[in-house]
Parts: structure tokens; C-alpha cells; sequence
């Protein structure tokens, strides 16, 4: 048997043009023997995580890189080619985090997507520790040889080979695509091109090497591939203006599948050997074999203690003499000066009389507890990082959210002014919010007017620094209702008027339950949608393979992370159309990389709420005082309130608007239950409280 190395291939994270899981990948590359294959998406590394818990799941060696987009310059006008970047070791991965970066610094946007570059002087800068091989026919040499323009391509392939020396093979691919140019990709004849490549490796001394350029798993999963691509295109599947495969050669394929199909090559063209043949293959073991097992995808093989939140800059603090004369002679680190604040802010809320000085031991005992639960699992930078910009936004004109969620019940918080929640006087508990079993990091929701969310994030910037700070990424996935448009839009139900596709996917996508997250289980629990699939068998076909598959990144808007290390070089990121920065791993995977994500979001009612009180001041009145004394009666606010005249009014929309008529709140207290009412878990008593009330 043939021995072979898969290293061209392309996972879901080459967003709608991926069908196939890392996992599925690597699963299938071991059943067919293989010992190393290569993770290779378009223009990202969103992949590398997910692969490399693939790779230690099967124990294949990953092999990760990425096909990148190359221009000779970065021109509007020039071009762009494909060529792929492998790591062979931790140098190569920051260099192609690096690069990766890089790419989106210099993006155009096109097709409403963010598409990043890379040129010849970023190549060369950054080039050690990396393989390059020239990817596809639509690759860096293969679109030279199309337009044939052989002397430049020949020219190119040495200025790679004087980049990359023997760390550079040409790319020949197991499939005889042919395909005119669109606004997509260039013309390909991937037979012309093997040929171009050949000639070129035996002209310069560069060695040829079989590439798969896998898609999809199955032979039989072509078409549902096609269909992504025409989603993806945003065009019905019978356009020829969007990106289009045509032959069905774009799935894993075992070796000898491989072998056979260059072994009729060599039969066809009479100047093709065996040894040759045989090389395209031995020489992916020989490129495999120079890679490492990427431990050093994880942050923790640099880092073994797993958390990259920065330490919290205590001796920048206007108060960082006093709290070295109250720490006197422990060490002065994160820990003791969240206690020095933790009691600064305990005994100024004992002075305004808003804590009951003879409760103090009470108040001691649960400092003591949050404390010593907060310091075990590393979170006190995290606190303290989450109080400065709240305090900052305060005294920088920007209204925050009297706070929300599980931090409610930490005493701690309440005390650095995160929250305005007594947890004593409400019987919150702590241990909801953090305690020693949890896996989970801390998570705070804090909400800004959107007006001023972005001062605090760049106040955030300037205190971390650009290179340690981006936001998370959402992978927005395609929903039964996303999967109800997009397939009619597709297949044009309606006899080919579009405007009545848009008509029945809407109706199928309105007759869907929003609690139902699965396409395959829509059909059963939607009988519009399965009614339809009757009459448009396509609805049902594609289900499994298209449901639940990403459909696009996206920036979340207030979910960022700050590093204790340059995020460029550490861990994937990218800059969207609008130029904000992300990592681009969604929330989970950005923890279990150790970062931290912090909430900062964004609420309207907060601008509206200093309107009015800018309103209220022009016209010569007081505005109510902070903090809010809640145990007063407002007797007026609270019959609007139960009249459901709440428009606006934040978390008292909808099902909580109808509670409100019911239960006609007469203090804090029965607003709070209200809310808390109107979560899943608790629709069963809601009926039982009403009659109570």
C-alpha cells in the first residue's frame, strides 16, 4: 500500500464551502491509515482549536494551515490567488497567526465578506517554520498557467522556491475539474494545470506533490456541497454566476482511489514514469514528517497555568500608597488589594448608612467566603478589571445598568459598585454566581447605553493595550428558519418566481416553533414544513447535511476578551468589515483557551433614560438621586406599571407585560418575581402566583 498524507483540505470553518466537522475529517483519515492529515481553510484558522482536540481524540498528527489569499500587491485592481501555508512547528503557528492577521489588516470586501490578503513582503518576513505548497487551480501558479503566462509562473515558482527552499512542493489534484471563469474563480482545467506544474518542478527542482482539496466526506455528498455553495453564493443552484465545482471529485478519498486516478495520468501522457507517480506521494509523507504534533495550537503548552487574563494593574491606582500601608506586610498582589477594596468600599457603605453597622460580622463572614472561593479559582483580576471600567464609565458621564444575572448574589461585587443589588437584603446566594465545583469562568453581564459602549471598550484598550484586547466571534448557523429561506430561495419554489420563493420560505420559516433548533426535528414538529416537503423533496433531502451548519461570522458587540499576552501570534484573529478586531473562536472555545470573555452590552433604555433626565434638568428639575431608595412607593409609577404601560421599559416586554396587569407589582420585589416568572423554568407556577396575588 501506497503510503499518503492528506494536506490540502477543508473543514465547516471554510465557512459555506466546508460540509465536513474536523473531527469527521480526522475520523475518516485514520480509517483509511493515515497517520498525519492536514486541516487547510480558506482565508482563517478557526479550525486550529477544534482540530487539534480532534487530532489528540484520534491520535493522527494535525497538520494545520491555512489557504490564503495572495495578491502581488495590494492594488485594488490585482487579483487574488490561492496558496496554502502549513506550520511545521510553534514558530511556524505564531507566523501564520501572524500572516493570518496580517491578511485582515489589508481585507477588501467583496461578496459582502471580509477577504484577506497577503503579498510577497509578508510572505518573505514571516515564512519560517512554514511549508508552502500552491493550493488549487485557483493557486498562486495555477492561474498563471490558465492564462498562459508561463513566464511569470515560472518566475513565481522561484520566488518561492528563494522564500522556502525545500519547503515548498507543487500542488497536482486527483480530479479532472474544468470550468470557466465567473465572479467567483478564475477558469480552471486542473488537467492543463497538473501538466504546467510537472514541468515547472522538473525546470526549477521543485518536488510535486498529490493534494486532495477535500470538500465534502461521500462521493454522494456532491450535491448537497452544491447547494451550500449556491446559499453561500447567495444565487439559485441553476446559476452559473456563482461558485460551481461541477464534478464530483471533491470528497476524502481513500489512496488507491487517488493512486488509480494518476496512474491513468501516467498512461494517458506517455512522459509521465512511475517513480514520478510515485513520488507525488512518498513526498506528503516526507513534508508530513518535518510537521509536529500541534500541541502548541493551545495556549497552555506556553502557559501551563491555562489563564490568560492579565493581572489586574494595582500600582497604576490613585490608592495604591494607602493600600500598601493597609496591606503592610503581606505581598502586595491582586488577591490582598481586592480585600483592601472589598473593605474601602464595605466601610464608605457603613458610613451613607446604607449598611447596618451591627450586621458587620455578618458582613465579614461573607467577605471571607466570596473571597476565598474568587482567590482559588484565579478570579480576582477579573473583579477588579470589571470595577474600573464600571467606575470609569461613572465618572465619565456613562449610565450602567444597575446590574443583572447571577453577580447579584456576590457580596464582592456589590461592594466594588459592579452591581447595586444588596445581597443581603434580597437573600441572594453567591454560590449561583461562583463556587469551587463550577467549570465555568465568571460571567458578568453589564450593560452601557450604546452611545458610550464603545468609550468604555477603548478605555479598556488603553489600560490593556490594542494587542491584547478583541472581541469574540458568533458562528451564526443555519436555523431551521435560515434553512426554510435559504432552500426556496435556492430551488426557486414557485415555478422560478423568486418573489413567490421568498413568499413560501417565509411561510415555512413562520409555521416553525422557536424552540425548535434542529432542521430534521422542524420536519416532524412543523407540519407546514413537512407538508411542503411533499411538494419540494429538497426540503427534506438536504436537511441533515446543510441544518446546523455555519453560516457566517459575526462580531459580538459586547463580548470581548483581554489577554496577558498579544493575542496576534497566540491564538486566531481577524478584523471584520467595519475593522473592529476578534479572535476568531466563538465564546467557548475562547475559554477553554483560557480567555475570559467580558460582557459589555449594549442598552438602549440607558440613552433613553439619560434623555430624560437631561429633559427633566432643562426644564429646571431635580433628577432623582442615586442610589435609588426602591423601598419608596411611587403610587403613579406603579399603576402604570399595572396597567402594562411598560413600552420600553427594559425586561418588561411580552409575556411579563401580561403579568404585570395581573399581578399589579406594588414594590421592587414584585417586579423582580414578575421577571423571574417569565423564564422557561418557571411558566408551570405562574398561573399558581396569580392566584395568590
Amino acid at each position: 500500500m501506497v503510503d499518503f498524507v492528506s494536506l490540502h483540505n477543508h473543514s465547516s470553518f471554510s465557512i459555506m464551502d466546508g460540509l465536513v466537522k474536523p473531527l469527521d475529517l480526522l475520523q475518516r483519515a485514520k480509517e483509511f491509515g493515515q497517520k498525519a492529515f492536514a486541516i487547510t481553510d480558506h482565508g482563517t484558522l478557526a479550525g486550529a482549536w477544534d482540530g487539534l482536540k480532534a487530532a489528540r481524540k484520534t491520535e493522527i498528527k494535525l497538520i494545520i494551515g491555512c489557504e490564503m489569499n495572495f495578491a502581488d500587491n495590494f492594488d485594488d485592481n490585482v487579483p487574488l490567488r490561492h496558496i496554502i501555508l502549513l506550520a511545521k512547528n510553534a514558530e511556524g503557528y505564531r507566523n501564520l497567526l501572524t500572516l493570518n492577521k496580517l491578511g485582515y489588516d489589508n481585507l477588501i470586501v467583496a461578496f459582502k465578506k471580509a477577504i484577506p490578503r497577503i503579498d510577497w513582503k509578508l510572505l518573505q518576513e514571516y515564512s519560517t517554520g512554514l511549508i508552502c505548497t500552491t493550493a488549487c487551480g485557483n493557486g498562486i501558479i495555477s492561474q498563471l498557467i490558465m492564462q498562459k503566462n508561463n513566464e511569470k509562473a515560472l518566475e513565481t515558482a522561484k520566488k518561492l522556491q528563494q522564500i522556502f527552499g525545500d519547503d515548498l512542493a507543487l500542488e497536482l489534484q486527483p480530479h479532472q475539474l474544468r470550468r470557466k471563469a465567473n465572479p467567483y474563480t478564475g477558469a480552471v482545467d486542473q488537467a492543463l494545470i497538473n501538466i504546467g506544474l510537472k514541468k515547472i518542478g522538473e525546470t526549477l527542482g521543485i518536488k510535486c506533490i498529490v493534494t486532495n482539496n477535500t470538500h465534502y466526506l461521500e462521493k454522494d455528498h456532491h450535491d448537497a456541497h452544491d447547494v451550500l455553495l449556491a446559499i453561500g453564493s447567495g444565487q439559485p443552484i441553476t446559476s452559473g454566476q456563482r461558485l460551481i465545482y461541477g464534478v464530483k471529485d471533491f470528497y476524502l478519498k481513500q489512496t488507491d482511489e487517488i493512486v488509480n486516478f494518476f496512474t491513468r495520468w501516467s498512461a494517458l501522457y506517455n512522459d509521465v514514469d512511475p517513480e514520478f507517480i510515485n513520488k507525488l506521494f512518498s513526498n506528503t509523507v516526507e513534508l508530513a514528517d518535518r510537521c509536529e504534533f500541534p500541541d502548541w495550537i493551545d495556549p497552555k503548552y506556553s502557559n501551563p497555568s491555562g489563564k490568560e487574563l492579565p493581572k489586574f494593574p494595582i500600582y497604576k491606582q490613585d490608592d495604591y500608597e494607602d493600600f500598601l500601608a493597609w496591606n503592610k506586610d503581606a505581598v502586595a498582589d491582586d488577591a490582598q488589594y481586592l480585600r483592601y477594596r472589598c473593605e474601602i468600599g464595605q466601610q464608605q457603605k457603613i458610613d451613607s448608612g446604607i449598611l447596618d453597622k451591627s450586621k458587620l460580622e455578618e458582613y465579614q463572614a461573607r467577605i471571607a467566603e466570596e473571597l476565598d472561593v474568587l482567590e482559588s479559582r484565579g478570579f480576582s483580576s477579573y473583579m477588579l478589571i470589571v470595577a474600573d471600567y464600571v467606575d470609569w464609565a461613572k465618572k465619565n458621564d456613562i449610565m450602567v445598568g444597575s446590574g443583572r444575572g447571577s453577580v447579584g448574589g456576590s457580596y464582592v461585587a456589590y461592594l466594588l459598585g459592579i452591581h447595586q443589588a444588596d445581597p443581603f437584603k434580597y437573600g441572594l446566594i453567591f454560590a449561583r454566581f461562583q463556587n469551587k465545583q463550577k467549570a465555568s469562568e465568571p460571567d458578568i453581564d453589564l450593560d452601557f447605553p450604546p452611545s458610550g459602549r464603545e468609550k468604555v471598550q477603548n478605555y479598556i484598550r488603553r489600560i490593556y493595550g490594542e494587542e491584547y484586547v478583541a472581541h469574540v466571534s458568533n458562528i451564526n448557523t443555519i436555523t431551521p428558519k435560515v434553512y426554510a429561506r435559504d432552500i426556496s430561495r435556492t430551488f426557486e419554489f414557485g415555478d422560478i418566481d423568486r418573489s413567490k420563493a421568498a413568499e413560501i420560505g417565509n411561510e415555512i420559516a413562520d409555521s416553525i416553533p422557536a424552540d425548535v433548533k434542529n432542521v430534521t426535528k422542524a420536519l416532524e414538529e412543523a407540519p407546514l414544513f413537512a407538508e411542503y416537503a411533499k411538494q419540494y423533496p429538497e426540503l427534506e433531502k438536504y436537511a441533515a447535511f446543510i441544518g446546523g451548519k455555519a453560516r457566517a461570522w459575526s462580531t459580538h458587540a459586547g463580548g470581548i476578551v483581554i489577554g496577558s499576552r498579544p493575542l496576534t501570534g497566540l491564538i486566531p484573529v481577524r478584523k471584520d468589515v467595519h475593522g473592529q478586531l476578534a479572535v476568531e473562536y466563538d465564546k467557548e472555545r475562547a475559554e477553554e483557551n483560557g480567555l475570559v470573555k467580558m460582557d459589555t452590552l449594549g442598552l438602549e433604555t440607558l440613552d433613553i433614560i439619560k434623555d430624560c433626565y437631561n429633559i427633566i434638568r432643562k426644564l429646571g428639575k431635580e433628577t432623582p438621586a442615586e442610589p435609588f431608595d426602591y423601598n419608596k412607593y411611587d403610587e403613579k409609577t406603579y399603576d402604570l406599571i399595572g396597567r402594562g404601560d411598560v413600552f420600553c421599559v427594559f425586561q418588561l416586554g411580552g409575556m411579563a407585560t401580561a403579568l404585570c396587569r395581573a399581578v399589579k407589582p406594588k414594590n421592587i420585589e414584585d417586579i423582580s418575581l414578575i421577571n423571574a416568572l417569565v423564564r422557561p423554568s418557571s411558566t408551570a407556577i405562574v398561573n399558581d402566583l396569580i392566584k395568590v396575588r
